[in-house]
């Protein structure tokens, strides 16, 4: 069953992201940036030939998908 969560990047922007992963099962710094691949693949993640790491700030588990 997939997890909602709602992501808030170091640049303020905030993603409703889907995943089957669950925050618990991982670090958090781990899971941060499990979230941050996620949202980098869905924003396309490069400018110019050169990736944009996003690095997500915190996260909220916002239940069951």
């Amino acid at each position: 069953m997939a997890n909602k969560y709602q992501a808030e990047t170091t640049g303020g922007q905030t993603y409703d992201v889907t995943t089957d992963e669950h925050h618990a099962d991982h670090t958090e710094s781990g899971f941060k940036a499990h979230l941050g691949r996620i949202i980098d693949g869905a924003i396309g993640g490069t400018i110019g030939g050169i990736s944009t790491a996003v690095i997500v700030r915190k996260f909220i588990f916002k239940g069951k998908a």
